[in-house]
């Protein structure tokens, strides 16, 4: 009997680790979460990627990271072409089609960007809503829904940030709305640091998740739950994010 228990056990642990592809893909227009480089990728949510299969190798995460837009990333997690989507925010479409990984990956501080011409001054969302001119941001970006519900006109019909950002360098808008780590890579790689400035005032703050289709068996939810838990623990996943911070 005990030797058929230990068998047992030993069975399952076996599962527990087993091999297990999972399909993954880019998000176009995004950096540095994902940085696109012909054939090359790299980034925070690649780095966060590539530290969940050092810390488990059973896992591996295929696709070859081909960038699409936030909208297909969704409609991916719910056919289950895809199986899991990294550093997402938190908004209740997603918890239709996919679960959520509790622990954080890291933090977004969401800002504005004008024109060094502009002299506006935003330090609210009602100085905002009040002043003239459209906002762009991305396309599937969480931050569209929040501005529209508080009667800012919004066009979110690009899913490439840098062509957002020459849309406000053209005069096509007026404010740029992004998290500060993307307008600072975007502004730095245009050359663009005389003729757009990120306004001095945070809006809001938001963390990102780490999203696993709801295809997938509640094992793998829990099996990619401990592993992120255990980065943050570590304070791996901190170090991954100060990587691509522009100091």
């Amino acid at each position: 009997m005990r030797v058929q228990m230990v068998a047992l056990i030993a069975a399952i642990g076996q599962v527990v680790a087993a091999d297990l592809d999972l399909k993954v893909s880019g998000q176009e227009g995004v950096p540095p979460k994902f940085i696109f480089d012909g054939y090359h990728v790299s980034g925070i949510c690649p780095d966060i990627l590539h530290a969940i299969s050092v810390l488990d190798p059973g896992l591996r995460f295929v696709g070859g990271y081909k960038p699409i837009s936030v909208p297909l990333m969704e409609q991916g997690l719910e056919s289950g072409l895809l199986d899991v989507a990294c550093a997402l925010t938190d908004i209740p479409r997603r918890h239709q089609i996919a679960n959520m990984v509790p622990t954080p990956l890291y933090t977004v501080h969401e800002r504005l960007a004008v024109r060094s011409s502009d002299p506006v001054d935003i330090k609210s969302f009602d100085d905002l809503a009040k002043a003239s001119g459209m906002v762009v941001t991305f396309s599937g970006a969480s931050y569209a829904i929040k501005l529209r519900e508080l009667g800012v006109p919004v066009d979110d019909s690009n899913a490439d940030a840098a062509s957002t950002l020459r849309r406000l360098l053209s005069g096509h808008a007026r404010f740029f709305y992004m998290n500060d780590l993307t307008l600072a890579y975007l502004i730095r790689n245009a050359h663009a640091e005389r003729d757009i400035r990120i306004l001095p005032t945070q809006l809001h703050e938001e963390s990102t998740f780490f999203w696993v289709s709801r295809k997938l068996p509640a094992e793998t939810f829990d099996r990619l739950g401990r592993d992120i838990a255990a980065l943050a623990a570590n304070g791996e996943l901190q170090r991954i994010y100060q990587r691509y911070e522009l100091h």
